[in-house]
C-alpha cells in the first residue's frame, strides 16, 4: 500500500512538473539582417531593438488584445548587416518583434518575416529581415538679394512632388545674416517652417529627404508687396551626394 501511494505521488509530481513547464523561462536566439530596401545591400553597424511578448485578452474598450512584454534587447549589425538577438520567453505561443532605430542616415521601411510566433520561428529557423531606406540630403541657400527694409519677411518649407506632406526633415540651419536678421526656428506658430525678418536674410538649411523629386514652398513679404506661397521647380535628388539648391528673392 505504501509503495502504491509513493508511486501515485511520484506520478502526480511528474504531471505537475510537465504541466508547469511553461512557467520556466526559455531562450530564443533570433537571427536577423538589415538591408537597404532600394539596393538590397546589407547595412552594417545599425542598431536594432527586439523584444518577446505575449498577447493578453482585454475587454476595456471592446474585445481585443494587448502586448505584454517579456524580454528585450538592443543589438548592432555586423559588417554583413547581420545580428543575433538572444531573449527569454515562456511559451511557444509567445511572439517576437524587432524594430530599427532611425538615425541620420537611415529610416525604417518595414520588414520581411513570415512568422512571429516563437514555436514556428524555432521550427523554421527563418531570418528576420528588416528593411531600411537611406535618407538623401539637400542644402538650400536662401538670400534676400533685393532688400526693401528691416521688415522684409521670408519663410520656407519642403515637399515631395504630388503629395501634401513634408518631404523631409530640417536638421541644420546656419544663419549668415547681419545683426538685423531676426530668425524664428520651426514651430507650430509659424506653420512648422523657419521664419526670418530683416534686410540681411542669408542662411543655409540642410534637409534629410525621403523622396524625389522635391520642391520648396516659400512665402516672401517686402513692404506692402505680399507674395502668395510660391513653389520652386521640381528638384531631382541624387543618391549618395549632398544636393544643393538656392533661392534668391
Amino acid at each position: 500500500m505504501k509503495k502504491t501511494i509513493q508511486a501515485c505521488v511520484l506520478f502526480l509530481m511528474l504531471i505537475s512538473f510537465f504541466a508547469c513547464d511553461d512557467l520556466f523561462e526559455k531562450t530564443i536566439a533570433l537571427n536577423g539582417m538589415v538591408v537597404d530596401a532600394d539596393t538590397g545591400q546589407p547595412v552594417p553597424n545599425q542598431t536594432v531593438y527586439c523584444n518577446t511578448y505575449y498577447l493578453r485578452e482585454t475587454w476595456l474598450f471592446g474585445h481585443g488584445f494587448s502586448q505584454v512584454p517579456i524580454d528585450g534587447v538592443e543589438v548592432k549589425t555586423d559588417e554583413n548587416g547581420k545580428f543575433t538577438a538572444v531573449m527569454t520567453y515562456k511559451n511557444g505561443t509567445d511572439q517576437v518583434n524587432c524594430g530599427f532605430s532611425e538615425n541620420d542616415d537611415y529610416y525604417g521601411a518595414g520588414y520581411e518575416f513570415n512568422d512571429t510566433v516563437i514555436s514556428e520561428i524555432n521550427a523554421k529557423r527563418d531570418i528576420y529581415t528588416l528593411k531600411v531606406k537611406q535618407y538623401q540630403k539637400i542644402n538650400l541657400r536662401i538670400k534676400n538679394a533685393n532688400p526693401m527694409d528691416d521688415n522684409d519677411k521670408f519663410s520656407v518649407g519642403i515637399m515631395v512632388k504630388n503629395t501634401y506632406r513634408a518631404g523631409g526633415e530640417l536638421y541644420k540651419i546656419v544663419n549668415y545674416g547681419k545683426a538685423n536678421e531676426k530668425f524664428t526656428p520651426p514651430a507650430s506658430d509659424n506653420g512648422l517652417n523657419p521664419f526670418w525678418i530683416g534686410k540681411d536674410i542669408d542662411a543655409e538649411l540642410s534637409y534629410k529627404v525621403t523622396g524625389s523629386p522635391v520642391l520648396f514652398v516659400f512665402h516672401s513679404i517686402k513692404g506692402t508687396d505680399t507674395l502668395d506661397y510660391q513653389f520652386t521647380e521640381e528638384i531631382p535628388i541624387e543618391r549618395g551626394v549632398i544636393n544643393n539648391y538656392s533661392i534668391n528673392y
